[in-house]
């Protein structure tokens, strides 16, 4: 899975900077592009490109509620953690 994922990744900045290259005006006839289907994705978002972000996201989001488990919540004492759940039970409850 991860290797795939590093296949989009890397297809995407190839396209990204291919199509940075020849905006700059460069004519170059050697680096023509015969694909119709790279010219009609080069301008919007593709579903692997939100698929990409959106796992990033997730993943750095999972390593950061890792990070707060390890280094916060496992520092606290067990009447600490007693008290803060009692907290959050009586603040869902409030929400209701």
């Amino acid at each position: 899975m991860l290797r795939l994922l590093m296949s989009y990744l890397f297809h995407w900045f190839k396209r990204v900077a291919s199509s940075a290259v020849s905006r700059n005006g460069s004519n170059d006839r050697y680096t023509e592009n015969f694909s119709s289907r790279d010219d009609s994705d080069s301008g919007r978002w593709t579903f692997v490109t939100i698929f990409i972000v959106f796992t990033l996201s997730l993943y750095s989001l999972a390593g950061l509620g890792y990070y707060a488990k390890v280094h916060v919540w496992d520092g606290f004492t067990d009447a600490e953690k007693t008290s803060m759940a009692q907290a959050m039970i009586v603040a869902s409850q409030n929400l209701n």
